[in-house]
């Protein structure tokens, strides 16, 4: 019978002045972190709190529950950033979260194969041979504590990635990841690990608390969940399994916010805790080094010049008031045409909270892109139908009052009358279905493609859905802020034009 105590308190990292001659042996420490999402600085500081806890234990495990290699600025890097940073701090083992495949699935395994890291999943299988890509185990011995560890990851990826990285040249998909059967999957890994010897199965997860306790139910013989998706920020919980056992979970948030600390004694008791990375104040000088050299680096490419607009791409009308989350305004309309040119989407449709400032005329560098776009959402496009559209409209011009879901739009005209009642405003909606600049109106049945962020058109961001939306497939993965630098650089040769200061009647008002 495993025995387990959760550590609630957020402990500080405390640094010895001497180094212990003979290190502890009755203890193995899993240090682990989720959902990094790219915040490269949080590296040191983990890699400095790990080797302080190596000078007092000999067994310390270092592991990754996904979503490492995307996001901030790593797509500058196409992920190699983030690779070369945890080469430096040493892991032992990753298993691979859905915005890991973002740079593409080919892109990923280049990466994966430079890390030196061992990657482990059980729900990561070849369609065509039924063949796992990774080990789905791992049995390691510590001086007599058998630990196994079993790596599993979200089983319904082609919902939350691009299409294009899952599927081959014909549409066919390469890759099963368990869907409704993930349990069974998982069930099989964890047997075996215990028929080698596991005394402690540790779980990595990349599944998530919404889905995690379902499978966990299914399940027996789970020990610790270190789990991550959600960015859930939490110490010490418990789940029980198919058995009625209490198996226990945490997870470490979001962007290196905390280190999460596992600890499994000779006696098998397992207890976990969160280290406040600001309170740590070991930063390992190795990996600092090699964030610092990326960090630099990152400074001097987003303040390079990448083109001149001609326009002032303002959020106010003329008097100096902000209009973005009320009227059409030009920075919405040059974001939302953003969207509509590089998907190829028949519409294009951006939220003005998603905006956070304007493009002054002058030259342009990534760096002021980036400020239109800080949050960098994902990019995507849909296909929804007409009625689906107009009810979407009919939530976002429902509050034309500050409303940061207040769409701005490309491709698409709209009729609102502000004195009708919410749910009826909208009075026309016109489609350039074409692409020609002639629009129609638009039909309940008839299908329409959108191009926008995954937060809008997916997420339920603002609290708005496109019901029944189907996901198409794009060329590349994309944040926000990319699309942009891909639309100045490439659509507009880098140059705006001065007719992009001018709104031109797309969301008008019944007088």
């Amino acid at each position: 019978m495993i025995l387990m105590t959760v550590v609630i308190a957020f402990t500080g990292c405390h640094n010895d002045t001497d180094t212990p001659i003979n290190k502890r042996m009755d203890e193995v420490v899993i240090l682990f972190e989720n959902d990094v999402h790219g915040a490269i600085d949080g590296y040191p500081i983990f890699a400095g709190y790990r080797d302080a806890v190596a000078d007092t234990f000999k067994y310390v495990v270092t592991v990754s529950c996904g979503d490492c290699i995307s996001g901030n600025l790593t797509a500058l890097y196409q992920g190699q950033s983030v690779i070369d940073i945890m080469k430096s701090v040493g892991y032992d083992y990753l298993v691979p979260g859905n915005h890991d495949f973002d740079f593409s699935m080919a892109t990923f395994l280049n990466l994966l194969d430079e890390t030196q890291v061992q990657p482990l999943c059980c729900n990561f299988n070849d369609r065509a041979t039924g063949l796992p890509l990774f080990k789905e185990y791992e049995v390691k011995d510590y001086g007599g504590i058998k630990v196994g560890y079993v790596g599993v990851t979200y089983p319904y990826m082609e919902t939350v990635v691009s299409t294009s990285t899952l599927i081959d040249e014909d549409g066919n998909y390469i890759y099963d990841f368990g869907g409704g059967n993930v349990a069974g999957m998982l069930q099989n890994a964890v047997d075996a690990a215990r028929a080698e010897g596991a005394r402690t199965v540790v779980l990595l997860s990349h599944i998530g608390d919404d889905l995690l306790p379902e499978v966990i139910s299914k399940t027996s013989g789970i020990d610790v969940v270190l789990d991550a998706h959600k960015h859930t920020t939490e110490p010490g919980s418990y789940i029980k399994d198919k058995d009625g056992s209490d198996v226990l979970w945490t997870s470490t948030g979001t962007q290196m916010e905390n280190i999460g600390r596992v600890s499994i004694t000779k006696d098998g008791k397992v207890k976990s805790s969160l280290i406040a990375t600001e309170s740590v104040s070991k930063r390992s000088e190795t990996v600092g080094n090699v964030v610092d050299r990326y960090n630099q680096d990152i400074e001097r490419r987003t303040k390079e010049v990448i083109g001149h607009s001609d326009a002032y791409l303002t959020e106010n009308d003329a008097n100096g008031k902000y209009i973005a989350r009320l009227e059409e305004c030009p920075i919405g309309n040059f974001c939302a045409d953003a969207f509509r040119a590089v998907t190829g989407a028949q519409i294009g449709i951006v939220n003005a909270g998603g905006m956070r400032t304007e493009i002054k005329a002058g030259d342009i560098t990534y760096a002021s892109l980036l400020a239109v776009f800080p949050f960098q959402n994902e990019v995507c496009m849909i296909k929804v139908s007409g009625r689906s559209l107009k009810n979407a409209l009919e939530m976002s011009y429902a509050h034309i009052d500050d409303f940061g879901g207040f769409y701005q739009i490309s491709g698409m005209k709209v009729l609102i009358d502000k004195t009708a009642a919410e749910g009826n405003r909208v009075r026309s909606v016109k489609v350039d279905v074409a692409g020609n600049g002639t629009f129609v109106d638009i039909a309940d049945n008839e299908k329409y493609t959108i191009g926008g962020s995954s937060y809008v058109l997916l997420e339920g961001g603002n609290g708005i859905i496109f019901e029944n939306a189907e996901r198409l497939a794009l060329k590349s993965y994309l944040t926000d802020d990319q699309l942009l630098l891909q639309y100045v650089t490439e659509t507009l040769a880098g140059h705006i034009p001065e007719s992009a200061g001018k709104v031109e009647g797309r969301i008008t008002y019944v007088e």
